[in-house]
């Protein structure tokens, strides 16, 4: 009865157009040589000519093909639809009338892809707009019948496949796929844009802010849309509509979102599938059954929840059918874009994705009906492919199996076809086994032979496209680039094992050596010695939901460099994983840049493990200098050094929080970051990490690398990190380590990718950071062994470099000498040195980096505004010259006056203290010793007005600023004393300007007394903010009227501690917790003998938090042994 309704209806609506098919018809073919619309006219081979052409109430008939906006590479060009004019795809060409087209078949794409068909990054900014003005665009405006694809906005960075302003079109039998925008991948629309979309799907499209397929600020109208496999990569939702928009009887499903974050923002949702579930009439949250997702068949199977379960009364009028083209009410309408369901049988064996050995020929193919086989099922026909070359059809078949011979290696695709007593066939969908090749593919820079052996070696562009599953991939030492085009990348497959690290002669895998054998896979395609030509990712591994990349494919003994991706999508410029979880091991990922993630991100269902890898001075915009993690993640036995990144997580940030990303026996060194400069939100254990980290036997002590700074991460045999991992949590098969030797050579495994140590030389004198006065003719260097001196040392090697300038090397010192003198010295120098043994032609052992100083022997001289040498009162220095020439020991004598960071309005401009720089106020002038000087009468300010002098948003945001590193913090050499320190306002929540207005200490542990903070404001801590492992000396400290908008009034410290002795904190303010002084949760922090009256802190805490009080008087009493009274 529904196929009676079904034809009668076609035949009315066809008669209806037949009577005015050419009233007002413009047709569309896809380039002149097209034979469609033969006889037609007017005739256009431009789809932009044809609408500029047409008038309202016109229709433009579009053949299928595939069109651009321009023939150019111009991004900014769009197709661009006009009010009241109406376009149709589908049409095979021959058509008399409108319900004669099938866009289902007759595909009609309208495509942004109109520059390097390889890349994104030169797509149309927006593959059609709709841009009305006082008169806006309105529903009599059509778009029905095409695809819409590959559009990539920056500028606007909205609406890359449509976008609407002051637009309102009806969009009908529309398929948004692959567009990428920041807001509205698929779809963008502003808040006068009301736009009604039905049978409508969108799949396959990303942003990177909010709206992956559609971001609507109007009021638009989504009837049977069905949203898939739309990824949004930095925040939320895959249709982010405003709550005047709505949904009806759609399906949203398989989106991959950021972890915990909705797949709809605001918009009213009934009578619709919603993964995660909505609040709604008639909404459901159970798996749609779609009929095939992976191969974008998104029709519904037997048995799918989505059939009969949509509102009739939620349908326009106007709708009449489905996106096949099929009727659209049938009975009880279903939800999503195509009404029934898909009657076929399916594949069963083998199953799908499956890899067989070389040696086998047969194979049966075997099918089923999950919910048992319709009436009239005669027989079966067997279609089959031998990579991509259709082979004969084998047809008559009366089971559910069939055999087939296949000799070659290759990808074997195959599908079946039930046929009825009326002979119409219904196809399954396609599924995909292998036979694997009997050996490895042979790689070489450049091959272009078959792959079977070394002599005719193929290249790794080639290999990859040609791959079969389980393919190993070797490779020959050589830098191998992805291609000329940025966005060119080496993409892995399913199943396919890259090894690097071979000759080029080797027989078996066990052969190859990746350390002398160099396998570099480089995004360097451009000008060498330029970053921002490089590739964008040099690896790309993106399975889907449905077809994941599984930890079966490996990439093991290569190196990933140089990639640059600097786009706020650009993630994982070393290798970007989307449902990927590639088993990495012996892996280098060094010198990559990217937003998030510089050397590896993962997706929100990606889970990659990493053994014995390094990662180093890889570095990120944001998020995760090294890797940028949004699902489970497992480091075992890797090495992080010299990542860094602006924001948080200088080797790890683990953007989801919620779930797991473990790092075990690993070290984490000279990494750097706004926050968190090793780890954020991951899982560490018997990990040796800079400054800390919690965890499970974790330790702090320098690793001891033999030269980390020339990229040798060998262990000195005196490592901490020697026997103090975790051999319990080496994965399963893990034997050797990154140098090929023996995983466990102690008793337990060590930390790092190197098993052992190496005995190296080490210092002796002058001792780590000695001031040698008076100013030497020369010095004499000396080192020492461990034990007797090694009996294959052939000579020895001393670095060294004088105020950080050229590093001199002096070779060849006789190995029966253990010292060496150098000359040359000034006063006030500052010298860096180290020693290394030489065992080989090119094996040298380093011993760790020492420090020395030369005395200057008198004191800088400081005066406000002074413009001399500081060598004398009368010849004073102002106090940024005074702390540019410094070195350590030096001190620095404050005349009494008011000092200011700068004279321009540059907010970011303090006063650095380096290591070892004494600063002393209370001087009139004229002193000649530190005694004579009285601080109470000459008051020494530093001062952070630097603008208007009465409005305090325009001060410095600190006004000191004390940094070390982790390897070398500032020491307790370093004082601060005698000073009035005023007016900081650290209110920019980026670099961590919004903490610590008066002072900023970081890997700082100076010696502050004597002095007053006062009147200085911050998010956290606005007098001073103590991080980084710091451990500052405050005694005899006045905090008086300092406010922060956060927490610790006057004092944050926040991984860190600090000492304090005899100080007084008054009338500080916090907004939050701690209105004198804040500490994060076991900080250590002790204060004695200290006064804490009138501070305030609007949440809790009126005076200190989480820090040690000890015989003190505190307001409210609290504290240990102190007293309450006034």
């Amino acid at each position: 009865m529904k196929n009676c309704y079904r034809a009668l209806l076609v035949f009315l609506i066809g008669f209806t157009f037949v009577l005015s098919a050419d009233a007002g018809v413009r047709y569309v073919k896809p380039g002149s040589s097209s034979s469609a619309w033969e006889g037609k006219s007017p005739l256009y081979s431009s789809i932009t000519e044809a609408i500029s052409a047409a008038q309202p109430g016109d229709e433009i008939w579009v053949a299928e093909g595939v069109y651009k906006p321009t023939g150019s590479t111009d991004r900014s060009i769009s197709f661009v639809l006009k009010e009241g004019v109406a376009l149709y795809g589908g049409f095979k060409g021959n058509e008399s009338s409108r319900e004669e087209r099938d866009p289902y078949t007759n595909e009609t794409i309208l495509s942004g892809n109109i520059g390097d068909q390889s890349s994104s990054g030169d797509n149309s900014h927006s593959v059609v707009k709709a841009d009305g003005t006082s008169s806006l665009i309105t529903e009599a405006t059509v778009l029905d019948g095409f695809i819409i694809e590959d559009g990539k906005t920056l500028t606007p960075d909205v609406g890359a496949g449509l976008h609407l302003v002051k637009a309102s079109p009806r969009v009908v039998n529309v398929w948004f796929r692959r567009n990428n925008a920041a807001m509205g991948g698929g779809v963008y629309g502003d808040a006068s844009s009301d736009a009604v979309f039905a049978n409508v799907i969108f799949s396959d499209n990303s942003s990177s802010s909010a709206g992956a397929g559609v971001y609507a600020r109007g009021a638009m109208k989504f009837y049977h849309c069905l949203w898939y496999n739309n990824v949004n990569t930095v925040e939320y939702s895959t249709a982010s509509l405003s709550d005047k928009s709505s949904i009806y009887n759609s399906i949203i499903w398989g989106n991959a979102e950021q972890s915990g974050k909705p797949v709809v923002v605001a918009a009213s949702v009934s009578y619709s599938i919603v993964q995660g579930g909505y609040e709604g009439t008639g909404n459901l949250d159970t798996d749609p059954l779609l009929h095939n997702p992976g191969a974008s068949d998104f029709r519904l199977n037997d048995g799918s929840p989505a059939i009969n379960a949509g509102s009739n009364g939620l349908v326009p009028t106007w709708l009449i059918s489905d996106f096949a083209g099929n009727s659209r009410v049938e009975g009880t309408v279903d939800m999503g874009p195509f009404e029934g369901s898909v009657k076929a049988p399916v594949a069963k064996l083998p199953l799908a994705g499956s890899a067989f050995e070389a040696s086998q020929t047969t194979f049966t193919l075997e099918w089923e009906w999950p919910l048992g086989a319709p009436a009239g099922i005669v027989s079966y026909e067997v279609d089959y492919k031998l990579n991509d070359v259709s082979q004969p059809s084998i047809s008559g078949i009366s089971g559910l199996n069939t055999n087939v011979i296949i000799s070659a290696s290759g990808a074997i695709a195959w599908r079946v076809a039930a046929i009825d007593d009326t002979g119409i066939k219904s196809w399954s969908e396609w599924s995909i086994f292998y036979k694997k090749r009997s050996g490895p593919v042979y790689i070489k820079v450049n091959g272009m032979g078959s792959g079977k052996a070394w002599n005719d070696a193929t290249n790794l562009q080639a290999a990859l496209q040609n791959y079969i599953a389980g393919d190993e991939l070797w490779l020959q030492t050589g830098t191998y680039r992805p291609g000329s085009s940025r966005s060119a990348s080496f993409v892995l497959k399913e199943g396919i094992k890259i090894y690097g690290g071979f000759f080029g002669n080797e027989t078996t895998r066990e052969e190859r050596d990746w350390n002398s054998n160099k396998t570099i896979l480089s995004g360097n395609i451009g000008l060498p010695d330029s970053k921002t030509d490089n590739s964008r990712n040099v690896l790309v591994a993106v399975g889907t939901a449905e077809n994941p990349i599984t930890a079966a494919t490996i990439v093991d003994g290569v190196i990933i460099e140089q990639g640059y991706n600097t786009e706020t999508t650009g993630n994982g410029a070393g290798i970007k994983l989307s449902y990927a979880s590639v088993s990495f091991a012996n892996v280098w990922f060094r010198d990559n840049y990217a937003y998030n993630g510089g050397a590896v991100s993962g997706d929100a269902y990606s889970k990659p493990t990493f053994f014995n890898s390094i990662f180093s001075s890889n570095s990120s915009m944001r998020y995760g200098g090294a890797v940028w993690a949004n699902d489970h993640m497992e480091f075992t036995n890797c090495v992080f050094y010299g990542n860094s990144t602006n924001d948080r997580g200088g080797a790890i940030d683990n953007a989801a929080s919620k779930t797991f990303v473990n790092v075990n026996n690993s070290i984490a060194w000279a990494n750097t970051s706004g926050s968190n400069p090793n780890f954020y939100a991951i899982q560490a254990k018997n990990c040796l990490v800079e400054g800390g980290y919690p965890g499970i036997e974790i330790i702090l002590n320098n690793p001891l690398f033999l030269n980390a700074e020339g990229n040798d991460f060998r262990l000195n045999a005196t490592s901490p990190a020697i026997d103090a991992g975790n051999s319990s949590l080496l994965p399963e098969g893990a034997l050797t380590d990154f140098s090929g030797a023996p995983r466990i050579q102690g008793t337990r495994v060590d930390m790092g990718v190197f098993e052992g140590g190496i005995v190296a030389p080490s210092p002796a004198s002058p001792a780590n950071n000695e001031v040698i006065s008076p100013i030497p003719d020369e010095v004499e260097l000396r080192w020492q062994w461990p034990g007797d001196t090694p009996a294959n040392v052939l000579s020895y090697i001393v670095e060294y470099s004088v105020n950080d300038a050229s590093v001199t090397t002096i070779k060849d010192i006789d190995k029966e000498l253990l010292s060496q003198t150098i000359s040359g010295f000034n006063a006030a120098d500052m010298v860096k040195w180290r020693v290394a043994a030489v065992t080989g032609l090119v094996e040298k052992h380093y011993s760790p980096w020492s420090v020395f100083h030369i005395v200057r022997g008198e004191p800088i001289y400081v005066k406000s505004g002074a413009s001399g040498s500081g060598t004398s009162w009368a010849d004073a220095a102002d106090l940024q010259s005074a702390l540019q020439m410094a070195g350590f020991g030096d001190e620095l004598w404050l005349a009494a006056g008011v000092y200011k960071p700068t004279a321009t309005s540059d907010r970011t401009i303090s006063f650095v203290v380096a290591d070892g720089i004494k600063l002393y106020g209370g001087f009139s002038g004229s002193e000649t010793s530190l005694d004579e000087r009285n601080r109470m009468l000459n008051e020494t300010v530093l001062s952070g007005n630097i603008g208007d002098q009465s409005d305090a948003s325009d001060n410095s945001y600190h006004i000191i600023t004390i940094e070390g590193e982790i390897s070398s913090p500032v020491s307790s050499s370093t004082i601060i004393d005698g000073l009035i320190i005023e007016g900081g306002y650290a209110s920019f929540a980026f670099n961590g300007d919004d903490l610590g207005g008066g002072i900023y200490l970081n890997h700082a542990s100076p010696v502050i007394t004597n002095t007053v903070f006062r009147d200085n404001y911050a998010t956290n801590g606005a007098a001073a903010y103590i991080t980084g492992n710091s451990n500052p000396r405050f005694g005899n400290v006045i905090f008086v009227d300092n406010e922060s908008l956060k927490n610790g009034g006057a004092v944050n410290i926040f991984g860190a501690s600090a000492e304090m002795y005899n100080c007084l904190w008054y009338a500080n303010y916090a907004a939050q917790w701690g209105g004198a002084v804040y500490g994060d949760t076991g900080n250590g922090t002790t204060i004695y003998n200290s006064v804490f009256w009138n501070n305030e802190a609007l949440l809790l805490s009126d005076n200190f938090r989480n820090v040690a009080v000890n015989s003190s008087i505190v307001e409210d009493g609290t504290g240990n042994a102190g007293i309450s009274g006034n």
